[in-house]
């Protein structure tokens, strides 16, 4: 996708060893850099303030698989950061200070430098509220899948309904 500015786009391809990566270029493909060096490189989304760049590696012989491991790092590759090996990207705060992720089946919070990880009752988050105080996600708390919504650090959950399908939007403001 397209960084925030519209001056970069990062995206999957297939590099000389037929693996794919993530990317980064400029939209005429001029200064194209590879941000992953092994292992298969997918669903890059760039932080809001367009200073970095969240992705997955996928480790196809991983046992369970897919399994895949969530990393960070600047929009040219440098500072990369792992913020889990068996995880799933969920999506950054408004504010591109914090990240949303699986990992093994729980919902995590931490800061886009592996800092302040929080953990949070459920499986599958749906996304920020576009203040970036509330976060909504769902739990199987034994009756079911439910929607949830939080406080970005997790507390003072509710249960706004049960039997919940799997997708929600917050409205735009």
């Amino acid at each position: 996708g397209w960084s925030p500015g519209g001056k970069h786009i990062a995206y999957e391809a297939r590099g000389d060893n037929g693996v794919t990566g993530v990317w980064v270029a400029e939209p005429d493909g001029a200064n194209r850099t590879r941000l992953t060096d092994d292992g298969s490189g997918a669903r890059p989304l760039w932080s809001p303030t367009g200073q970095q760049i969240a992705y997955q590696v996928n480790d196809p012989t991983a046992p369970g698989w897919p399994k895949a491991a969530i990393w960070v790092a600047n929009t040219d590759g440098a500072n990369p950061i792992e913020l889990t090996r068996d995880g799933w990207f969920g999506g950054w705060s408004p504010d591109g200070q914090a990240l949303a992720y699986v990992e093994t089946g729980t919902l995590w919070i931490a800061r886009a430098d592996g800092s302040d990880r929080t953990e949070i009752i459920g499986w599958y988050f749906l996304g920020w509220s576009p203040d970036g105080r509330h976060l909504a996600y769902t739990a199987d708390t034994g009756a079911g899948q439910e929607l949830w919504i939080a406080r970005a650090d997790g507390s003072d959950p509710v249960k706004i309904a049960d039997n919940f399908g799997n997708r929600g939007v917050w409205s735009p403001g």
